[in-house]
């Protein structure tokens, strides 16, 4: 049980066991799920909706304005709310797996592109409510000198869910010979049993820390006015709008980084599965999933696709266990550094690839970088800004991975019909370029040392 911590006292928090920790994060194994199945997934369901492919950013938006809404007010209510058992945090995982559960369960029997959009939205809308408390949460409970552990553990089963979730296609195609019937604009069962799966996984992984993890209760007074106040939605905007713009000079540079990352990480997941379609199983520039060869082109793109996504969230996971002893010898900043660069050569090294081992070597830098993506930041972050104010900044900064998106969503695909003239791996190219851009500014950014990572 964790010992009561009064406003003003946050430095005394208790040192974590090994399965505190572990508890503590959990459920972004679920979370995961969720990620890894839409990311690698999405473009291809709506290619075999009917889809063109430079409009296919476009119905992406769902995704980051929902985001840009939720993530900086979602965080700044959360530091201000007490459920008693549920906690300041794990009330809002709670809601958001319930929902994202669902939105998963239904998104493969989409019978059109604006069902799929919508519940891409929904989806979205809840994965957000269940993940953006997480940053926070580690914020609030661990001591700083586990932050990097902490965040690392997040890491680690990230690469866990994702490995699982990208692998499942490939595993009901390979393994269990389950095939798409030769029907047009037919979401593949290998797709469906995949999300039926992960809507479990997500929420059984959530339900473990929301009733496994323990966090810091306020003070009496704290809980009083807690909840007693009535929030009040203008107040509450201008509020986040005064502390966007007065953040910490630190998360100035950071958010720079992060942008460059996501533009990069963008442009791989919106037209890596399509890219491998093209270039290695030989679907035409200008096909659309409307004959049987088409689909089965398309269909082997996203296993292989798929595949290469757990390929590089194993990477991940197995990477993120050394990332703290790494960080610890070379400081945060140049491992980030490192990993962003070899990340950034990969993406632009898919463009070379000319089989399925090529794509599976880039894959493994690709892990690199998305370990070290995934946990430096935040816990640089962790130790630098106001521990009263963590979920607003967390959520502020997490539109640095909205911002990105939404400027894809709308660019790319004009990029792609344009400039790259339909050929998709071209953009994963660019999206490399973006990565090196990130890890020079990384260079920008003084992480203050501490004692033990």
């Amino acid at each position: 049980m964790l010992p009561i911590i009064k406003k003003g006292e946050f430095m005394s928090k208790k040192i974590l066991s090994f399965f505190e920790m572990f508890n503590l994060n959990f459920g972004f194994l679920g979370i995961q799920f969720g990620w890894g199945l839409q990311m690698a997934n999405m473009s291809v369901i709506y290619k075999f909706l009917g889809a063109q492919s430079d409009n296919i950013g476009f119905l992406w938006l769902a995704a980051p304005m929902t985001g840009l809404i939720v993530q900086p007010l979602l965080g700044h209510l959360s530091d201000k709310t007490w459920m008693g058992f549920l906690g300041r945090r794990r009330i809002y995982i709670l809601i958001g797996a319930i929902l994202s559960s669902l939105a998963l369960f239904l998104m493969p029997n989409s019978q059109s592109l604006m069902m799929a959009a919508i519940l891409l939205w929904i989806l979205d809308a809840s994965i957000n409510i269940s993940m953006q408390p997480y940053r926070s949460l580690v914020a609030d409970v661990a001591p700083e000198t586990q932050h990097t552990h902490c965040y690392a553990i997040q890491t680690f089963l990230v690469g866990i869910g994702a490995t699982l979730a990208s692998a499942l296609p490939w595993i009901f195609q390979h393994v269990f010979n389950i095939h798409t019937a030769d029907l047009p604009n037919q979401i593949p069962l290998t797709i469906k049993l995949s999300f039926y799966i992960g809507a479990s996984m997500f929420l059984l992984a959530n339900l473990w820390t929301v009733f496994a993890a323990r966090e810091y209760p306020p003070s009496t007074l704290e809980k009083v006015v807690t909840l007693k106040k009535e929030y009040n939605i203008w107040t509450d905007f201008k509020s986040i709008v005064v502390d966007f713009v007065n953040m910490p000079q630190i998360m100035r540079r950071m958010s720079a980084v992060q942008f460059f990352t996501w533009m990069g990480m963008f442009c791989f997941f919106l037209f890596s599965a399509i890219g491998i379609a093209q270039n290695i199983f030989g679907l035409p520039i200008s096909a659309n999933a409307s004959t049987p060869e088409y689909e089965r082109m398309l269909e082997n793109g996203v296993v292989l696709g798929g595949l290469g996504c757990a390929v590089y969230n194993f990477v991940s996971f197995i990477y993120a266990y050394f990332l703290a002893k790494v960080a610890k010898a070379i400081t945060r900043r140049w491992a980030h550094v490192v990993a962003l660069t070899i990340g950034g050569i990969s993406l632009i090294g898919m463009n070379f690839a000319q089989g399925q081992n090529s794509i599976f070597v880039t894959m493994i830098g690709l892990g690199i970088a998305w370990a070290s993506i995934a946990t430096i930041p935040y816990a640089i972050l962790a130790g630098h800004l106001d521990q009263h104010k963590m979920g607003l900044y967390m959520g502020l900064f997490n539109l640095m991975i909205c911002i990105p998106e939404i400027i894809a969503a709308l660019t790319l695909g004009f990029v792609l019909k344009h400039a790259f003239h339909d050929h998709a791996m071209l953009v994963v190219g660019l999206g490399g370029t973006f990565m090196l851009i990130a890890a020079l500014l990384t260079l920008s950014i003084h992480d203050k040392k501490i004692a033990e990572l």
